[in-house]
């Protein structure tokens, strides 16, 4: 049986990622980043989404920093173990399907 607690944190966690990737569109100074760069931040975005969806590890570290780590519930989880979780989820029978604009 799928715990229904650990669906709504992946989902959450990869989330919380996806608006961090927006904060960062502004750059330190507070300027707007470039058309340039807002494009590559959302392409990496999709990057990471097609990388959880289609459990790629490999693809996963062309946009994640090696150093790259998430908080949930209190937990942190580095980039491996998250994707080792969403691997989990979808062994169990999970699916999820990320969208967007």
């Amino acid at each position: 049986m799928v715990n229904l607690l650990n669906l709504a944190r992946i989902a959450a966690v990869f989330t919380i990622v996806a608006c961090a990737g927006a904060a960062f569109a502004r750059s330190p100074s507070g300027r707007d980043a470039s058309a340039s760069d807002q494009d590559e931040i959302v392409q990496a975005l999709r990057t990471m989404y097609a990388a959880a969806t289609t459990d790629d590890l490999k693809l996963f570290h062309t946009v994640a920093a090696p150093d790259f780590y998430a908080f949930d519930g209190g937990k942190r989880y580095d980039g491996d173990a998250l994707m080792d979780l969403a691997k989990a989820l979808h062994a169990a029978g999970s699916v999820y399907v990320w969208t967007g604009q």
